[in-house]
């Protein structure tokens, strides 16, 4: 596995991407990584990232196993999941 290079338009609006975490699936607009970090863990980091980079968050679900996250910034939408894997935590990135 390869570490995560979102391609653009990723980059293009700052999208931050949870780190560690290694790209399992990865096209224009979505993106599915894996990390050994549990859900809270990728859940407050990703808040975090995203919070920094301008984003505006609206928690849908955060618990142990899983969490869903949105947010907007310039006219773009972004959800994230983390489920929890048994050996770490998988995390989607979709924009819109």
């Amino acid at each position: 596995m390869t570490a995560p290079t979102i391609q653009a338009p990723h980059t293009a609006f700052d999208l931050p991407v949870y780190r560690p975490a290694v790209a399992l699936v990865e096209t224009r607009w979505f993106a599915l990584l894996h990390t050994a970090d549990s859900v809270r863990e990728v859940t407050a980091g990703q808040r975090a990232r995203l919070a920094a980079a301008g984003w505006e968050i609206t928690p849908i679900y955060e618990g142990v196993t899983t969490s869903t996250l949105l947010a907007d910034k310039d006219g773009r939408t972004v959800a994230v999941n983390a489920n929890a894997t048994g050996a770490g935590s998988s995390l989607s990135i979709s924009v819109w």
